[in-house]
């Protein structure tokens, strides 16, 4: 249904990179917040390789109670780009799933795995849709950003 003369995404939810502090919580908030503006939200557990196995589950209010007090990475991640994964093959998933936004979640890898996706866009049209990436690293390195979900953590972790 969606918010009354608001367009209704079918969304996916990845992490992609190593984990670090913050992403459960954004994880989170995408969520509820996409719930909340009338999408439909799915999970992908472990990446790449956890959507090309169908590991994919739509995801309700609760489903991420808690979430923000927890370490680490409760969807995994992998560090397989989407080139490495194969582009084609992502590109049958997001058709099959009928996926129509992406937000990813991650490093450098992400960052990366979103410019490759665009770029394909012209010989893959199921990327042709909104694709954000949600800078969350301990390195702060996701080009064209400041400072990256869980970079303060680990610093102030660091200089204790």
């Amino acid at each position: 249904a969606g918010v009354e003369g608001r367009h209704s995404f079918n969304m996916a939810v990845l992490n992609i990179g190593a984990p670090a502090c913050g992403v459960n919580a954004a994880v989170r908030s995408i969520v509820r917040y996409g719930l909340c503006e009338g999408h439909k939200v799915h999970v992908v557990f472990d990446g790449f390789e956890g959507l090309l196995s169908n590991q994919v589950k739509n995801f309700g209010w609760m489903s991420v109670n808690g979430w923000s007090s927890i370490g680490g990475s409760l969807l995994g991640c992998q560090k397989t780009n989407a080139t490495k994964a194969g582009l084609g093959k992502l590109a049958a998933k997001f058709r099959e799933y009928n996926f129509n936004a992406l937000l990813m979640i991650g490093g450098f890898e992400a960052y990366q795995s979103i410019l490759q996706m665009y770029e394909a866009r012209n010989k893959y049209p199921e990327f042709q849709i909104p694709m954000i990436c949600i800078p969350c690293t301990i390195s702060n390195n996701v080009p064209g950003t400041e400072f990256s979900i869980g970079a303060d953590t680990s610093l102030n972790e660091t200089v204790k």
